[in-house]
């Protein structure tokens, strides 16, 4: 899948090089069709969730200088992604 072909779900646009990082994700669960949330962190990271509506499967992702990471998992929910994603970069 393409930068171009992943549907973005955000009020803001979010910057090309994310997209692009994403449409090259071939996940064990999830194809990546639509872009949900992205949170960016500092001046180099950001996180985010993306996944496929239509099968209610969804993945984390932690773009930084190191490049992408997602968590290839199959969370149900948006919402689940996000906080795992959120408790994994901001521990207590």
């Amino acid at each position: 899948m393409s930068a171009s072909s992943i549907e973005v779900r955000l009020s803001v646009k979010p910057p090309q090089f994310i997209l692009a990082a994403l449409g090259q994700v071939k996940g064990k669960y999830s194809s990546i069709c639509h872009l949900f949330h992205l949170i960016q962190i500092d001046m180099t990271r950001w996180v985010g969730v993306a996944g496929d509506a239509g099968n209610a499967s969804y993945e984390y992702f932690v773009y930084d200088e190191d490049g992408l990471r997602i968590s290839d998992c199959g969370y149900g929910a948006t919402e689940w992604a996000l906080r795992d994603v959120l408790n994994q970069e901001f521990p207590k």
